[in-house]
């Protein structure tokens, strides 16, 4: 992305977050806005103010290096301690609760820095496929974005879960929805159906934050 207007417009579909809502959060009118996202602005001074309110990398924003870095509304926010976590594969976080206590580093695909709020047994996904993309332009998680997982981290409903369905392989990344005495693994792609899910199911951590990359 090259200009100032194809990542503003990129943030906002993802976030769900209209102009007008963008400028109401920070206190100005709606057509500043629009004339960044039209590209009649190349720059703007209310960048890191724009970033700030959608949740994303305000240097991401203004010069299209690094991570996007955006959170999702539910996700928890923690002081700035920096450490490293284990990126591993599908399969391995299925498993994640009986291989934790003995994972090397040696097991990890990768290990990423990550600044947040680090738990031990927190872990990084690589997303694959478009089931948690939604083309309606709200929240969204792209195929190739990172998750970071926390297995401790308490989950209600409309949390966004890693979870492993008896009898599958590797594990899955879904919305947790609670609807009276049932339960479900939701898509956030209206193109896939939802799960219905009972002892069936182990959800295997929450989501902290989804950080899509360029």
């Amino acid at each position: 992305m090259n200009n100032l207007s194809e990542r503003l417009n990129h943030a906002l579909k993802i976030a769900g977050i209209t102009q007008s809502e963008l400028a109401r959060r920070i206190g100005i009118k709606q057509q500043s806005i629009n004339q960044i996202c039209s590209g009649k602005s190349a720059r703007s001074r209310y960048t890191t103010q724009i970033a700030d309110a959608i949740n994303v990398n305000s240097h991401w924003l203004a010069t299209g290096e690094g991570a996007i870095g955006m959170g999702l509304n539910n996700l928890e926010s923690g002081p700035a301690i920096q450490g490293k976590i284990p990126l591993i594969n599908w399969v391995q976080a299925g498993c994640w609760a009986q291989i934790r206590k003995r994972f090397t580093s040696d097991d990890a695909e990768e290990w990423r820095e990550y600044t947040g709020k680090v738990n031990e047994g927190c872990f990084a996904l690589r997303v694959k496929g478009d089931s948690m993309e939604n083309p309606n332009g709200k929240k969204s998680i792209p195929e190739g974005a990172l998750v970071i997982v926390d297995p401790d981290m308490e989950y209600h409903s409309g949390s966004f879960v890693v979870a492993r369905l008896e009898n599958a392989t590797e594990a899955t990344l879904k919305q947790f929805v609670s609807d009276g005495n049932h339960q479900f693994l939701k898509p956030l792609n209206p193109q896939y159906p939802a799960i219905p899910i009972n002892d069936n199911c182990t959800i295997v951590g929450v989501v902290k934050q989804a950080i899509i990359e360029f």
